[in-house]
């Protein structure tokens, strides 16, 4: 039987999940799946498991392996027993992320979940709730493989594996995304089969260079001369031709700061807050007394692109639980050689995959340039890591002026309020309960 458990069950696109998981595991598989979900709204969260039995019905029972879905708002319920649990708590909500993006975009900087100040804000506003959830599954399913989807990925993974001692890696379907449509558009646009890539740097800040092809030539230049990377993730050409590797899409917040500003001003409010009202929108849909209206939830959820589960997750899982070797693209725990003694992060790297284990596989060493935006946005992430949890404001001045984008000490300062005064007042009108 293969146990997986949810925390953060009662999310909306969990169906969305338990459909592409449904899809990917062969039906002639001998073992039962089963999947339990934890939420803290009870009423809610039996709604998210009675659509999910729905959908799975839609499906037919003779094209799905043995699947079973219960939920429970106990965490004790979810945990014990499980091989592998899913982490996507966000905690504060879509709300807080609104908030944290609008402080970072107030300050000329891009807004973001996962880097830069709105990262830092949204890292500092959950850190004693995912302690407290981290604890808990420590105490309750110890050996657990613990796969990681909460933002910011890296700071969540450190902390799960640091401070309760657990197994976790962070998925994450970026980086496996943009080598794949690389490769296509090699192959069908310039005629080149590729073989290979490296691919390294941290959750969001990641670069792919040294192509291959199946010959073992190397076809960097000719890929990176072509400008079909600009098509996939909006970096210049002329950027990437001089930095000799393609940086996943968030790394315009860098490269290109202003021109990611203004797209994100353009918008009549900043994303999470337009995220915040659909799962608002959702919530009443799912709990609405009656029978569930499941054409449109359907149609609500298709509003939203969420191929993380497709991309990332599922094959993860579908890896992790084989004794076969698969290559898949993850962020674990490593020492790294910097500036700091003994210093470790969660890194972005290929993984050879089996058995519920992860190994990291070597890669080339990235070119000089991303090499020094990496060094910067890892200083960066290390800095966070060493906060305590009496961290005073400043503090952070210290940790938002190792960022790349931050230079100027007023504005860091500026920040470092606004963040606390934030995470400080989110913290104290949390109810939040988890044990």
């Amino acid at each position: 039987m293969l146990n997986i458990a949810v925390i953060g069950g009662s999310s909306p696109t969990t169906p969305i999940f338990i459909e592409d998981l449904a899809r990917a595991i062969s039906k002639d598989r001998e073992e039962t799946i089963t999947l339990r979900l934890h939420g803290r709204n009870e009423q809610r969260l039996e709604r998210i498991v009675e659509y999910s039995k729905i959908k799975l019905s839609e499906m037919g029972s003779d094209e799905l392996p043995r699947f079973d879905v219960f939920g429970s708002i106990e965490l004790a319920d979810v945990l014990s027993g499980a091989s592998i649990i899913v982490f996507q708590v966000r905690p504060g909500g879509m709300r807080f992320r609104g908030i944290a993006e609008s402080i970072a975009m107030a300050e000329g900087i891009p807004g973001d979940e996962g880097l830069g100040p709105g990262g830092l804000a949204c890292y500092l506003r959950g850190r004693r709730e995912l302690d407290e959830l981290f604890a808990v599954i420590a105490r309750y399913s110890p050996n657990a493989l613990v796969l990681m989807m909460t933002s910011p990925l890296g700071l969540a993974v450190e902390r799960a594996q640091s401070q309760a001692g657990l197994s976790c890696v962070g998925v994450c379907e970026l980086a496996h995304v943009t080598v794949d449509r690389l490769i296509l558009k090699a192959r069908t646009q310039l005629q080149l089969d590729i073989e290979s890539v490296s691919v390294f740097g941290l959750n969001h800040a990641s670069w792919i260079y040294d192509f291959t092809d199946h010959s073992g030539k190397n076809v960097t230049e000719a890929v990176l001369d072509s400008g079909i990377a600009s098509e996939i993730v909006g970096v210049d050409a002329d950027v990437m031709r001089r930095d000799r590797a393609v940086p996943v899409h968030y790394l315009r917040q860098i490269y290109h700061t202003n021109r990611v500003l203004t797209e994100q001003r353009r918008r009549a409010r900043p994303r999470g807050v337009e995220l915040a009202n659909w799962r608002a929108r959702f919530h009443a849909l799912v709990t609405r007394p009656g029978k569930l209206p499941c054409a449109r939830l359907e149609a609500l959820l298709s509003e939203r692109n969420v191929d993380w589960y497709r991309e990332g997750l599922v094959p993860s899982i579908l890896a992790f639980t084989s004794d076969s070797s698969a290559k898949r693209i993850l962020n674990v725990y490593s020492s790294i050689e910097t500036s700091r003694s003994g210093a470790q992060a969660v890194l972005e790297v290929p993984c050879r995959v089996g058995s519920m284990k992860a190994t990291p596989l070597s890669v080339r060493p990235l070119p000089s340039h991303p090499h020094q935006i990496f060094s910067e946005l890892l200083e960066y992430e290390l800095a966070c890591q060493q906060l305590t949890d009496t961290w005073e404001v400043s503090d952070l001045v210290d940790v938002l002026m190792c960022h790349p984008l931050i230079s100027c000490i007023d504005s860091a300062r500026r920040l470092a309020t606004n963040i606390s005064q934030a995470v400080t007042v989110d913290l104290e009108n949390s109810d939040v309960s988890i044990t």
